[in-house]
C-alpha cells in the first residue's frame, strides 16, 4: 500500500520516500520518514529546496539524479553513505553539507555537479567511488577535514583525479598551517585541537 501526500508518495506507515510527481517544486518530506528509495526524485527538474527529516538513514542509488534546479543540500546527520549516483546530473548544485557521520560517497555519485565549486569532506569518509567527482568542472576547492595521514588511507576510485588534486593542495596547506602553530605553540594544544585550529583558517 502507498500513500500520496502533496506530491510525495510514501508507503503506507510513513517510513519510506517511494517516489514524488516530477513537477514538485518544494519537498517537505515528513518527519516519520527514514529512508528514500532509489529513484525517489530522479528527474523532478523542478524541484529547488528539499527538507530532510534528521532520523533518515538511507538514501537510495540514485535518488536526485538529474534534479537540475536543486542549488544547496544539507544531509540529515545520521546518513552515512551517499550511494551510487544520487546527485548525478544535479547540475545547478553550488553547495552540498555533508554529515559528520559519513563514511562512504558511491560510484557517480556527484558526477556532472558542474556547479558544485567546493566541498568539504568529513573526516570519517574512507572510501570514494568511480567517478565520483567526475566532470564537476567549476570544483575548485576540496577540503578534507582530517589529516594527510588520514586522507592517505581514504579509498579512492578512479577518475576522481581533479578532485584528489584540490583534496591535496589544501591539505598541504593545512600541514603548513600546523607546522606553523607547533612552532609558535609548542605542547599548549593537542594533535586534535592544532588540526582543529588549521581547519578552521583553511575555512576561512
Amino acid at each position: 500500500m502507498a500513500r500520496k501526500i502533496n506530491s510525495i508518495t510514501y508507503t503506507d506507515d510513513l517510513k519510506n520516500v517511494l517516489s514524488a510527481d516530477k513537477n514538485i517544486k518544494i519537498a517537505n518530506i515528513k518527519e516519520t520518514v527514514k529512508s528514500l528509495e532509489s529513484y525517489a526524485f530522479a528527474d523532478c527538474k523542478d524541484l529547488i529546496i528539499i527538507n530532510f527529516p534528521e532520523d533518515l538513514t538511507f538514501i537510495g542509488n540514485l535518488a536526485f539524479i538529474k534534479c537540475e534546479s536543486l542549488s544547496e543540500i544539507t544531509l540529515p546527520p545520521k546518513i552515512e553513505v551517499i550511494g551510487e549516483g544520487t546527485f548525478f546530473e544535479c547540475k545547478g548544485l553550488e553547495k552540498i553539507n555533508l554529515p559528520e557521520k559519513l563514511r562512504r560517497i558511491g560510484m557517480t555519485a556527484f558526477e556532472r555537479c558542474s556547479s558544485l565549486k567546493e566541498i568539504i569532506i568529513p573526516e570519517n569518509v574512507t572510501y570514494i567511488g568511480n567517478r565520483a567527482f567526475k566532470e564537476c568542472n567549476n570544483l575548485e576547492k576540496v577540503i578534507y577535514k582530517g589529516t594527510l595521514e588520514q586522507w592517505e588511507k581514504v579509498n579512492i576510485n578512479a577518475e576522481n583525479t581533479k578532485f584528489q588534486k584540490l583534496a591535496l593542495k589544501t591539505l598541504y596547506e593545512k600541514e603548513k598551517i600546523i607546522q606553523n602553530i607547533e612552532e609558535e605553540l609548542g605542547d599548549t594544544f593537542t594533535k586534535e585541537e592544532i588540526n582543529r585550529l588549521a581547519l578552521e583558517e583553511i575555512l576561512n
